[in-house]
């Protein structure tokens, strides 16, 4: 077996047992911070945005997809981050960064 094939392995290995059960740890705890009476969720399509991308042969990331609210037509690319970080009208109600604080503190990360 060459180096390449090698490496080709152990890449697979590392990401299958390591960063996709982080990444999906994380997307678990930010669709649940979306859930319930803290956003006053109507559609849940904020919710349904967060999604997990393979984006290179040991990367992972975690974030939105832009879908638009089939309610109201807002785009979640807007307002998934005037929620986690507030505007000059509304307070900060971060959902993300808790969940990644979470995994971090429960895997020591």
């Amino acid at each position: 077996m060459n180096a390449e094939a090698i490496m080709a392995r152990l890449e697979k290995k590392v990401m299958a047992q390591h960063l996709l059960p982080l990444a999906l740890d994380i997307q678990a705890g930010a669709r649940q911070n979306l859930s319930g009476d803290v956003l006053n969720v109507q559609s849940g399509t904020l919710r349904n945005a967060v999604q997990v991308a393979i984006t290179g042969p040991l990367e992972v990331q975690v974030g939105l997809v832009a879908v638009k609210n089939p309610e109201n037509g807002a785009s979640t690319a807007v307002y998934g981050p005037a929620h986690e970080f507030g505007t000059r009208l509304q307070p900060a109600r971060p959902w993300m960064r808790p969940a990644v604080a979470a995994v971090r503190a429960k895997r020591r990360v």
